[in-house]
């Protein structure tokens, strides 16, 4: 991608990932000052403090730390990922991209993962209680089409993940079957 196009590429990723930056520190000042919260309610209510009003407020901060968890999660997973595609279009060497793209891959499947996980019940019940039904339909499409993704791409996944990722077989057949799976997928 050496190309005015590739340029142009290169630069939307980066102004992009510099913005993603950006949002990932807003969340880590807001998820800390929420922690202070909790903290400052936890002293109060070992203080003896009326604990009816502060259980409240401290249910109210838990959820938001949780919501706000799980929005810089997803958050660090787009940045994450842009990081990886300007890799994947800018490296020429042929055996790094190889490795970029098994890295890409166990990136996609831990993600799919912890992901599914995040936006389980728990954030079910609490997006239920302070989202518009609007809003909560979005959230639960968004969850279901990356539950049908990784339902879809698990097996091709798992195999590069488990031989040639982050559980690198011993078997050398097993690690080259990985990486040939990984190289099918890419032409396909």
């Amino acid at each position: 991608m050496n190309s005015a196009d590739g340029e142009e590429i290169k630069g939307a990723l980066e102004a992009i990932s510099i913005e993603e930056k950006k949002c990932l520190e807003l969340f880590k000042i807001q998820i800390s000052h929420c922690q202070q919260q909790l903290a400052l309610i936890g002293d109060r209510i070992t203080a003896g403090w009326n604990t009816h009003e502060l259980m409240v407020k401290k249910r109210a901060f838990e959820e938001q730390e949780y919501v706000l968890n799980v929005a810089a999660q997803i958050q660090q997973c787009s940045y994450e990922t842009k990081g990886i595609q300007k890799l994947l279009y800018f490296e020429k060497n042929e055996s790094s991209k190889e490795r970029i793209a098994v890295e890409a891959s166990v990136m996609m499947y831990e993600w799919c993962e912890d992901l599914n996980e995040l936006t389980g019940k728990k954030y079910q019940d609490i997006a239920q209680r302070v989202l518009s039904q609007a809003a909560l339909a979005k959230t639960r499409i968004a969850k279901k089409k990356l539950a049908d993704f990784f339902k879809q791409e698990k097996p091709v996944l798992s195999e590069i993940r488990h031989n040639a990722g982050a559980h690198r077989e011993h078997d050398f057949m097993k690690q080259i079957l990985g990486n040939n799976i990984m190289h099918l997928n890419k032409t396909s």
